[in-house]
């Protein structure tokens, strides 16, 4: 029952986070931050998941670790290459 009330919760934040930094009537240091915050809880889960591949010795949870977070770091480039281009327009 609490990991499903932590659950709804965690996903209303980090859709609002997502909705409200890529909306153009948040204003810019706002967007900043919520990113930022996203970029953050995805961190961390790429942190557990590497740090508990250390733990248990499993190579498995450390390839899928550095996997998710090169996948993080690039979508997040992504993000911000096109960020730019719509900017400089």
């Amino acid at each position: 029952m609490l990991d499903m009330l932590i659950e709804i919760l965690l996903e209303i934040i980090i859709e609002g986070s997502l909705e409200a930094a890529e909306s153009k009537k948040v204003p810019m240091p706002v967007r900043i931050l919520l990113a930022a915050g996203v970029v953050l809880i995805f961190g961390a889960v790429v942190g557990m998941l590497i740090w508990n591949g250390v733990i248990r010795k499993s190579l498995l949870l450390i390839i899928c670790g550095v996997l998710f977070l090169a996948l993080v770091i690039l979508l997040a480039a992504n993000k911000i290459t096109r960020f730019q281009k719509a900017r400089r327009k």
